[in-house]
């Protein structure tokens, strides 16, 4: 009688076990399937070299949850996504996720980077391209003064006052090799683009002065800026006639006011300045045409300023 309980033992635990077999090669097929489904994005965009282009970083212990999901006899079935670092909420760090090219089985959206607002490098514009071809051709290079050599580079030997001394300095920018930034915007407008030629430090003596060019796409504008102690100069070079406008904040509100600013309409060719302790403003109404405009920004020097302190803080004590 022992030895039958014995048997019918043995043959109850041998028929468990090859459930379990069956259920676990079940179980693998679904997995390979669901492995091999994923393989072109989990393999190829978030392998180490893409991790690093996105700035992403898979927890040290991934491999092993990936290893312990895999071995795990309970039956119970874990996620086989990477895992990523947390995020970053207080730097706007954010998922960006995108759909599976290619692949069976489930379609389910993946990570394909991690996007962080305002740490990153602003995003570039292209080079700005005219919107109609010039017509001019360039001139013969052999139609030049022979006597004389030209230079193709951007550099010359030029005297630097703040040094006293010779020095090997950039004078000439290229206007296909200058980049341009997005600026911040205004909600519901495209924003402008504005890049910087030159930016030459001064001294005691010198005054520190900017130089770029600022791109307002149709319907763009610019937010209102106060320039401060500098003083700012722009040239319209492009724009619909009587398209671009510029604004200028009431002296008496302190800050830049919609309602009680001082509106003025440009065309091509036309030039303004923002005198310091001023605030304007820009919008480009044209629905169709691009409005490029170029600006030099020129701040005083710090021996200047000192003056204008010293002579403020004599005013303000004659006052009292």
């Amino acid at each position: 009688m022992k030895k039958k309980s014995q048997s019918v033992s043995a043959k109850t635990q041998k028929t468990v076990n090859v459930a379990k077999v069956k259920k676990r090669n079940k179980s693998a097929e679904v997995e390979s399937d669901f492995e091999s489904s994923f393989a072109l994005t989990d393999q190829s965009r978030m392998d180490s070299e893409s991790e690093a282009e996105n700035d992403i970083t898979v927890l040290s212990n991934a491999d092993a949850i990936r290893y312990d999901s895999d071995n795990d006899e309970s039956g119970v079935r874990r996620s086989k996504r990477r895992r990523i670092k947390p995020l970053a909420w207080y730097k706007c760090e954010r998922p960006v996720y995108e759909r599976r090219q290619s692949g069976v089985g489930l379609i389910l959206p993946t990570i394909s980077h991690i996007e962080r607002a305002g740490t990153n490098t602003p995003a570039k514009r292209q080079p700005h391209k005219s919107s109609h071809k010039s017509k001019t051709t360039p001139f013969p290079i052999d139609d030049l003064p022979s006597e004389y050599s030209y230079l193709a580079t951007d550099t010359g030997n030029i005297w630097d006052e703040l040094n006293s001394d010779t020095k090997k300095t950039r004078v000439i920018g290229r206007s296909k090799a200058s980049e341009v930034f997005a600026l911040p915007g205004i909600e519901g407008l495209p924003c402008g683009y504005a890049g910087q030629t030159f930016n030459l430090p001064g001294g005691p003596t010198l005054p520190t002065w900017i130089s770029g060019r600022l791109l307002l796409p149709p319907n763009g504008a610019k937010q209102p800026e106060s320039v401060g102690n500098c003083t700012q100069t722009f040239v319209v070079l492009q724009c619909q006639p009587g398209s671009l406008e510029v604004a200028y904040a009431d002296p008496s509100e302190g800050s830049f006011d919609h309602e009680t600013a001082q509106r003025f309409l440009l065309s091509p060719g036309d030039e303004y300045f923002v005198p310091p302790q001023n605030a304007y403003y820009l919008r480009n109404h044209s629905k169709t045409v691009e409005a490029e405009v170029r600006f030099v920004i020129m701040k005083p020097s710090r021996l200047q300023l000192a003056t204008a302190e010293k002579a403020t803080t004599s005013s303000k004590k004659k006052t009292k």
